[in-house]
């Protein structure tokens, strides 16, 4: 089932490290076995602020080139494991920036 208790990249510490660990080497491995699909060639990440407030990893083809994979929206599943490694409440401690549209309701709620 879902868990409830991870809703954005901002609520994981080094409780959630097994399940990213697994999310990761599990996801690489079906790609590989099921379709064979190389696992260097997949790209995961998690999008902040994110769309929908439910964890979620995106997986894509690394030639498939999409604006929620660019630098200011995604955030590499590799770097958030390693992140974490590093300091168990890193994402409750940083400064995340993050880049929204011209159309994005943020901005509207700005102008108004």
């Amino acid at each position: 089932g879902l868990r409830k208790d991870v809703r954005s990249l901002r609520d994981l510490t080094g409780e959630h490290l097994p399940l990213l660990r697994n999310i990761r080497d599990s996801t690489k491995s079906v790609l590989e076995r099921r379709f064979g699909v190389d696992p260097r060639m997949v790209r995961m990440y998690v999008h902040y602020p994110p769309t929908y407030y439910y964890f979620h990893v995106h997986i894509v083809h690394v030639d498939l080139e999409t604006p929620g994979c660019s630098v200011g929206v995604a955030h590499l599943l590799d770097d958030i494991v390693d992140n974490i490694e590093l300091k168990d409440d890193y994402y409750q401690q940083r400064t995340l920036h993050y880049y929204v549209g011209t159309e994005h309701d943020l901005i509207r709620k700005l102008g108004q």
